[in-house]
């Protein structure tokens, strides 16, 4: 048995629960409370995607999900009746959502089945129906609202000892703040050896504290983010993997190992909007010929460049944290992946919590050919003829994808993916 087996089923059992931990006093609660079923109206989406350009930066959507407070469990910290009652606050609850397969001798797939852990964030109204909203933001939130220069720091640190200072921080109280959030253990950091000057406590007052860790991660041509179960990484980069992940299965595939798993709305593009033929990586602050490294290509009218057939398509980045072999690294890598358009695909499938962004996927969907005799100007109701014609709309087999993009409704039991042909 595997999550394999249980995504092939015509109808699946899928289990979905919702977590609370609430601040009481100075602290958050030891231990994770299930929210009863009963109390949930909707469970709502999750997104996670990819920068489009910079494949190390992870993007995180946050998650709205809709209670029923008609005998008040819902309601705020004041109403003895609630949840939250003895609370400090209902705001910046901690949240956390899992959702998975439950096999028919009663196994739950993936293993960790956790999609999402955030914090309840924004205003909280109850309206006469008593059907409420809460927003949560996603886990990195404390980082994206902390700016870097409160971090008080100054020095030469390699980027793993920034990250290290930065897990380890601590308030006039002592308490390690980001650790209330993310466990000392959930924090894989690898080790780095260039050191970064940090003039002084002020120099870092223009980026949070996310940022920052975005400019070291590109720096030291590492990945940073945060995965579904909210643990943290900042460690080298994984190449891709050489095999394929899992198999998205559609029309006219005679491949059933994975079953039919794509639902509907399967469309793709050569996407000409994600061509970059000149990059210029500025990495020094002053602004001279000597701050950039560009990569670019040589090209004249009527040849077959990238520059010629769709223009020059320029994309500028600024990180002064880069050294210039690495400027020039990210300068090539960009080009190389940009330069020419590739196909991306986008499909609605069974719902795959298993999977992660960069996951090697491969795609079978062919639909109709379109065949007609040798009949001249013959018109059949639906399909036009002139003379003998072949073809596919849409013609995948067993084509290779990376996922850029991931969104799971965890109501409706389905994910959404954007693709990008490897």
């Amino acid at each position: 048995m595997s999550i394999i087996t249980e995504i092939k089923k015509d109808q699946a059992q899928g289990f979905r629960r919702l977590y609370l931990k609430r601040r009481v006093g100075t602290d958050y609660e030891a231990d994770w409370t299930r929210v009863p079923n009963k109390y949930i109206k909707n469970f709502g989406s999750v997104n996670f995607s990819i920068d489009d350009v910079k494949i190390n930066f992870y993007k995180y959507s946050g998650l709205t999900w809709k209670g029923d407070n008609y005998d008040g469990y819902l309601s705020d910290i004041d109403d003895d009746r609630s949840f939250f009652y003895g609370g400090s606050t209902v705001y910046r609850t901690l949240c956390k959502v899992e959702a998975g397969y439950t096999s028919d001798d009663g196994t739950e797939y993936p293993t960790n089945s956790t999609l999402f852990v955030g914090l309840i964030g924004g205003n909280i109204e109850y309206p006469e129906n008593n059907l409420v909203s809460f927003k949560c933001d996603h886990i990195s939130k404390v980082f994206q609202e902390f700016n870097a220069d409160y971090l008080g720091f100054s020095g030469n640190y390699t980027a793993s000892r920034i990250v290290e200072k930065i897990r380890d921080w601590t308030d006039t109280n002592t308490v390690a703040y980001f650790q209330k959030y993310i466990s000392t253990g959930a924090w894989t950091i690898d080790a780095t050896t260039h050191s970064y000057n940090i003039e002084t406590t002020t120099s870092l007052e223009d980026y949070t504290v996310w940022e920052y860790l975005q400019l070291l991660a590109e720096a030291e041509n590492y990945s940073f983010y945060i995965d579904r179960d909210g643990s943290f990484y900042f460690q080298q980069k994984a190449p891709l993997t050489s095999t394929v992940q899992f198999h998205f299965s559609g029309l006219n595939d005679t491949d059933k190992t994975y079953g039919m798993n794509i639902m509907k709305s399967i469309k793709w593009r050569k996407n000409t909007n994600k061509i970059y033929n000149r990059i210029r990586v500025k990495h020094i602050e002053d602004d001279t010929s000597t701050s950039y490294e560009t990569k670019s290509e040589n090209w004249s009218w009527g040849d077959s460049t990238s520059s010629w057939l769709y223009g020059v398509r320029t994309y500028e980045l600024e990180n002064t944290f880069l050294n210039t072999v690495t400027a020039g690294s990210i300068a090539s890598n960009i080009y190389n992946e940009y330069v020419n358009p590739k196909k991306e695909v986008n499909l609605n499938s069974k719902f795959t919590p298993q999977l992660n962004l960069n996951d090697r996927i491969s795609l079978t969907y062919k639909t109709k050919k379109i065949e007609g005799g040798d009949i001249w100007g013959y018109f059949n109701w639906g399909h036009g003829f002139w003379g003998r014609r072949l073809g596919h709309n849409i013609n995948f087999e067993d084509d290779e994808f990376r996922i850029t993009k991931m969104t799971h409704n965890i109501d409706k039991f389905y994910s959404s993916h954007e693709m990008r042909e490897i």
